[in-house]
Formats: C-alpha cells, structure tokens, sequence
C-alpha cells in the first residue's frame, strides 16, 4: 500500500512540475514562491528543488522573486 502511495505522489508531483513547466513557457518565467507549492510534498528529497530548478533551466525559463513580478 505504501507503494502505492509513493507512486501517486511522485505522478502527482511530475504533473505539477509539467503544469509549472507550461505556465514558465507561456509567462517567460515563474517565482520561487510557484516552485516551492509544487515540489511542498517532497519536502524529504533534498535533489528535488535541483531537480525543478534544472528542468525550469533546461526549458529556457526564468525564476524569479514575487517582488520582481510585480514590476
């Protein structure tokens, strides 16, 4: 059953990271603040804010503070 459960989270998490990956591409960027809500589960996998950062990176897409959106 635990197995289970992992699976789900990290399908989960994956279509939250593909759905951020979207929003980056269509906005030119994305804030920290997104990141953080999206990778929130995971907050036992150390790699994974390494891994959301690389993947953002690998797409061409800027991270930026929520302040920095404002302007």
């Amino acid at each position: 059953m635990q197995l289970n459960q992992e699976r789900l989270a990290m399908q989960i998490s994956q279509e939250a990271i593909s759905t951020l990956i979207s929003q980056g591409k269509t906005r030119g960027f994305v804030t920290f603040g997104e990141i953080f809500k999206v990778i929130a589960s995971d907050k036992n996998d150390p790699t994974q804010l390494d891994k959301v950062l690389e993947q953002l990176e690998d797409q061409g897409i800027e991270i930026i503070d929520e302040d920095e959106q404002e302007d």
